[in-house]
């Protein structure tokens, strides 16, 4: 049935300096149900906005998947803060929770406990505008708040003024073990080749876990990644259950004003040098990779068909296809593809689509049995979705690659990639090990044992 929600009145007040990452990272780890959607500004539109969720004020507790939803895209709509993207809930959807929508056997063995779903309402938030240089104190006054906008906004200034307490910490030499042999892998790379060439599928994205152990606070984890690398979709989950640090460049998709929305499949990694000839031959490399090429085309098919599901007829397009997108360490390539829904067609968009096309493979359902047969591990949170729910019919959600779980002093980071009928096993392995040291490079000589 959802929840009630009524918004009495706001304020929106502009604040005299901006929050700069370490300041925003330290903030929402110094409060559990605090979240941080950080973007590093670095591409147009992508990286317009970062949002601090300040004040949670209760977790949502759904009977079930479906009542889930229907809270989700159930948000008011507001007057008077038309363009403000405000996360009213915020959290994260687990991959498994695909077995809700489909039916699909679930991998054995799990690495970390988690819920399926953890979603928090807040009233109070910093918008930061990386484009215009500004940030904003949006306070709403609820049914829900507990406390009045003035005392929160004294509290919150108080807070994001104060300044930073000294902490620089030497991240050291770890060994990372990731949960699989290397033969595994081939094994699995073989062996998901052979069933495409049977026909029982055209691509399947293969992943694995790795995992980690640091006394390292999470938020300074995640301040430290994105210092020196970029993602236009991060986020900081600080929940009781599990911190996550989600270092995503990926939006799974968005809504805006509850009817248009677009979704940006990323296909395609090569690594970046530091030599600008090498780089553009790289750059024509992975342009002309047929592998990669072929590996976009079948997943940007497989997105606009979902799309398609519940989109109104004819208004499903690919806007832009096979784009060049720059990161500090590799190049990726992306589409755009968007579509126009009726007002209520959020929830059966959303069971369209999830989960994303581009860590599933095509056909969606084959891949992902595929999946649960030769992943030993549940992805948990990895490749699910992490994002929010916001006014006036706004959404935005990432798919969470590139990401941890933590509970305690071990973290989970989990790598893959999408397999076709062209794959290289050993390539592949090397792509994942791109990947994976995308995010060990913030600690000193990392190195990855596997079983």
């Amino acid at each position: 049935m959802g929840i009630d929600i009524k918004v009495n009145k706001f304020l929106v007040e502009r604040m005299g300096f901006v929050p700069d990452l370490g300041k925003l990272s330290f903030v929402a780890g110094s409060k559990k149900g605090r979240i941080l959607f950080y973007s590093s500004g670095l591409h147009p539109f992508h990286g317009r906005f970062s949002i601090l969720v300040l004040n949670p004020l209760f977790s949502l507790a759904p009977e079930s998947f479906e009542e889930l939803l229907k809270t989700l895209f159930s948000t008011p709509k507001i007057s008077g803060l038309d363009g403000i993207p405000l996360p009213l809930f915020s959290g994260w959807i687990n991959y498994e929770c695909n077995r809700f929508i489909e039916k699909v056997e679930q991998s054995p063995k799990t690495t970390v406990e988690v819920p399926d779903f953890h979603f928090v309402f807040s009233d109070s938030f910093v918008l930061i505008d990386n484009f215009e240089k500004k940030a904003e104190l949006v306070l709403l006054d609820t049914n829900h708040s507990q406390t009045s906008i003035e005392e929160r906004k004294k509290e919150f200034l108080s807070e994001l003024e104060s300044p930073l307490p000294a902490f620089e910490r030497d991240l050291g030499n770890i060994k990372a073990k990731a949960l699989i042999s290397k033969k595994r892998y081939i094994d699995s790379i073989d062996e998901i080749r052979r069933r495409i060439g049977e026909g029982d599928v055209y691509q399947v994205n293969f992943t694995y876990p790795i995992k980690i152990e640091t006394e390292t606070p999470s938020w300074y984890l995640f301040y430290k990644y994105l210092s020196k690398n970029h993602a236009d979709y991060a986020a900081f989950i600080n929940s009781e259950e599990t911190e996550v640090l989600s270092l995503s460049p990926e939006c799974f998709f968005r809504i805006e004003n509850g009817i248009k929305v677009s979704s940006y499949p990323i296909k395609g990694t090569i690594k970046k040098e530091s030599d600008i000839e090498k780089n553009e031959l790289l750059k024509k490399e992975l342009l002309t990779s047929e592998k990669d090429l072929a590996e976009l085309a079948m997943i940007v098919d497989l997105i606009r068909n979902d799309i398609g599901k519940t989109a109104i007829p004819g208004s499903v397009k690919v806007e832009h296809h096979c784009e060049l997108m720059e990161f500090p360490t590799l190049f990726h390539l992306y589409s755009t593809v968007c579509g126009t829904i009726s007002e209520n067609g959020q929830i059966e968009l959303f069971k369209s689509l999830f989960p994303g096309g581009s860590i599933t493979g095509a056909p969606k359902i084959s891949a992902m049995k595929i999946i649960a047969q030769l992943e030993e591990h549940k992805r948990n949170i990895y490749t699910g979705a992490i994002g929010f729910c916001g006014i006036n019919g706004n959404s935005v959600f990432n798919i969470p690659i590139r990401t941890v779980q933590r509970k305690g002093n071990t973290l989970i980071y989990s790598t893959g990639g999408g397999i076709t009928w062209g794959s290289d096993p050993q390539k592949e392995f090397e792509e994942t090990m791109v990947k994976a040291r995308a995010f060990l490079n913030i600690f000193d000589d990392p190195e990855i044992i596997f079983e």
